[in-house]
């Protein structure tokens, strides 16, 4: 919310340099790879149990990508508010997002399908109700 005009291009600045350094203090303390790919004829190796959430994982973000790109214009919009919206909407987010750790105690609860079966439900559910915006795509 404090990056106000093009100063939230410093915001991500700050956020690429500190996955840069995760990415490296990770990659000097986490033991080295198995020899699993070499094995594998150079494939990668994964669990074909696995592959339901690799697909769902490629999904969500397909179908979260349009949520993202047009999520800021869709609510300044109804709200008439311009683009004085995006960095409350955008701390918001974030702040809503961080209750994806607590899912971790409804999953022990009720079990992975459940949980993603309600999660996505309720996606479809709002995405159904609320329907295309005219107009929303033909803005610049």
């Amino acid at each position: 919310m404090l990056a106000q005009g093009t100063g939230w291009r410093y915001a991500w600045l700050a956020f690429a340099l500190a996955a840069l350094a995760s990415t490296a203090y990770n990659a000097r303390v986490l033991p080295g790879g198995s020899n699993r790919r070499i094995q594998n004829g150079g494939r990668p190796a994964y669990r074909r149990s696995a592959l339901p959430l690799l697909l769902t994982a490629v999904i969500y973000g397909l179908v979260g990508a349009v949520y993202w790109f047009f999520a800021v214009a869709a609510i300044s919009d109804a709200a008439g508010t311009g683009s004085a919206t995006a960095p409350l909407f955008w701390s918001l987010m974030g702040a809503a997002g961080t209750a994806g750790a607590l899912t971790g105690h409804a999953i022990a609860r009720y079990g992975l399908n459940r949980v993603h079966t309600g999660l996505f439900s309720g996606i479809a559910v709002v995405v159904a109700r609320r329907g295309p915006r005219p107009g929303l795509l033909s803005k610049p």
